[in-house]
């Protein structure tokens, strides 16, 4: 099959990056030690993420490779990238340099190539862009990870009222783009249960055979005695073996039923009721729920003043700017299907706010899944820092920290770092960062000296070398 291939000044370089597996060295910053990624540190077997949410921070580039070599694989990848907009908010927007759209596709390359490497085989990546860069994103994706592969591309409300500065047309739509590692391997979307929560359990193509109604069964029909013989619901009608008796909205004695069932008497144990009009129903299992099918139109879902929302909420302050909603995330979640209990790894390599690890926890609390997030920021200088909020990642951390305290998921949270070993000590960082979860308006005081760093990090020197600032998105 042929392959669509984009090009670009430098896109040579860009796959050279690509192509390299170095990667920097992640040094624990939480405890107790386990899962440690890096050249030295992770451990063989592989345990990283195991059963724990994971923050890393540093250059994202080089923690998708020290992921992969590590053996981790996500079933769900959402990043909110660099939308190469030239504007500053509370982060830059731009990649800088001579042609700002060639070291932003070179940028976003070889980060998208080992994003699919990290992805599992049954696994999707969701992209959020603006309508700036979704032809050249949709393009490069469609080159990395095959144009068979591309699910979907929604469309989102991002706010309720347009702001008419532009000059021409007000812009309120931004795009999600859909693809999958194997579109033949990933499992259908779903989209909202249907209300369906009950069924029959007769029916006239069937042939005649006999239950047992258990003793504790559901009665909705009257207290009293039923006599044995024949009783018609509507068309279809059943015969009572014994006597039935229902004493407090339960059936008091076991009783044989004679009827053309079309379900096991298992499921019949589990389920069934007899209903006001004396008839059987059976109540649908949450593994036989139906959903309706998913659209591309994501115009009701929350938008960007949500999402500010509960930035104040959480910090007391609009401390970053265009963070994704809560919801957009969680809604995300929940068109994959995940089996209850069962280990389902979710990833940010563009973190921003942290709204992913918000969102993963408020949908395992409604749907009872067992996610996990991992999610990768760089410790990039906030353009306007406020207290204890120096850096990008201070953000990420406190929000962590905050979601995590105000849910029911024990598991811990392991903290990573690539980052020069900061002036105030690890231990007191992550202190200082549950503080800033727990006292919203009041965020981590005790970590300003920390949280503004020098701009000559690891991370900006590499950028550096490579001809372009590292530019940052909100979540």
């Amino acid at each position: 099959m042929s392959r669509i291939e984009l090009s670009w000044p430098g896109k040579a370089s860009a796959k050279a990056e690509a192509d390299s597996t170095e990667f920097s060295e992640f040094h624990p910053v939480s405890s107790p030690l386990r899962g440690v990624v890096g050249a030295r540190l992770f451990p063989s077997p592989p345990q990283l993420p195991g059963q724990r949410h994971v923050l890393l921070e540093g250059d994202n580039l080089h923690a998708l490779r020290a992921l992969h070599a590590a053996g981790v694989d996500y079933h769900f990848i959402y990043i909110d990238p660099p939308y190469n907009s030239g504007q500053t908010f509370t982060f830059r927007d731009s990649q800088g340099g001579a042609d700002p759209e060639a070291a932003w596709l070179g940028f976003m390359y070889a980060r998208l190539v080992w994003a699919r490497r990290v992805l599992r085989h049954d696994g999707v990546l969701f992209v959020s862009i603006d309508d700036r860069q979704h032809a050249s994103l949709a393009l490069l994706l469609s080159e990395i990870f095959g144009k068979e592969n591309h699910v979907a591309t929604l469309k989102w409300r991002k706010k309720r009222k347009p702001s008419f500065l532009d000059s021409h047309c007000a812009s309120i739509i931004e795009y999600i783009l859909v693809f999958a590692r194997d579109a033949k391997q990933l499992p259908r979307f779903r989209g909202e249960a249907t209300e369906e929560v009950t069924r029959p359990v007769l029916n006239a193509a069937n042939g005649e055979c006999v239950r047992l109604l258990r003793r504790g069964t559901e009665a909705r029909c009257p207290d009293g005695r039923y006599a044995k013989g024949a009783y018609v619901n509507r068309t279809l009608g059943l015969e009572l073996l014994d006597d039935a008796r229902v004493v407090g909205g339960c059936l008091a004695s076991e009783v044989r039923v004679r009827g053309r069932f079309r379900v096991s008497q298992d499921i019949l144990d589990k389920t069934v009721f007899l209903t006001p009009q004396f008839g059987l129903r059976r109540h649908v299992l949450p593994e036989e729920r139906s959903f309706k099918h998913i659209t591309d139109d994501c115009t009701d879902w929350p938008t960007n003043e949500d999402a500010e929302a509960e930035i104040r909420r959480i910090f007391g302050a609009r401390v970053f700017d265009y963070a994704k909603p809560v919801g957009l995330v969680r809604n995300r979640l929940a068109m994959c299907p995940v089996k209850p209990g069962a280990e389902f790894r979710c990833l940010d390599f563009f973190a921003g706010s942290g709204t992913l690890a918000e969102a993963v926890l408020a949908q395992n609390a409604a749907d009872g899944g067992a996610r996990l997030f991992t999610c990768v920021q760089s410790p990039d200088l906030l353009v306007a820092p406020s207290p204890g909020l120096g850096t990008i990642f201070d953000i990420t951390l406190a929000r962590a920290n905050f979601a995590l305290r105000a849910s029911d998921d024990m598991r811990p949270l392991d903290v990573f770092s690539s980052s020069p070993a900061p002036s105030v000590p690890l231990k007191e960082r992550k202190h200082n960062a549950r503080r800033a979860g727990a006292d919203a308006g009041n965020v981590g005081n005790d970590t300003k000296a920390d949280a503004v760093r020098p701009r000559g990090s690891a991370r900006s020197r590499a950028h550096s070398r490579a001809g372009a600032e590292p530019g940052v998105r909100g979540r």
